[in-house]
């Protein structure tokens, strides 16, 4: 009896966390247009690359924000089933992973207003040269 209420207990927090993320990633005021005229798997395409994330996290969105019915949300569903891209969207819709520049100027900046060698620098960080190099992105 107890793991039943549990287990809906542990649901409702974890649908809250999603909206909460889905709001943060995608403002309900910004997104709501580019969902609101219509999805299909073309205009999910295109979102993705906007939105930079997956397909179905837009139409788990559009769902929530009562943009798109339960019934369009299953019928998406079963066309990413029938695409085989539920669990791996094409490739060619990736999103290029960005490479990380705040440390690395930072680093940079203060190297270069300290007058520093990478070696000194290295050394504070308890690294050799081309570790600490290959670590901040500093190449």
């Amino acid at each position: 009896m107890h793991s039943n209420i549990e287990n809906t207990f542990g649901k409702d927090i974890s649908h809250e966390a999603n909206l909460f993320a889905a709001e943060f990633l995608m403002p309900e005021k910004d997104i709501a247009k580019d969902l609101e005229n219509g999805l299909t798997i073309d205009t999910l395409a295109m979102l993705k690359k906007k939105w930079k994330c997956s397909m179905i996290s837009l139409v788990y969105r559009a769902n929530d924000l009562e943009l798109i019915t339960e019934n369009q949300k299953r019928y998406l569903e079963k066309q990413f089933n029938q695409m085989k891209i539920r669990k791996r969207e094409p490739v060619e819709l990736d999103i290029p992973r960005e490479q990380p520049k705040l440390l690395r100027d930072i680093i940079t900046k203060y190297r270069q207003r300290q007058k520093l060698s990478v070696k000194q620098l290295a050394e504070f960080f308890n690294l050799n040269e081309n570790d600490f190099l290959d670590r901040y992105n500093l190449r």
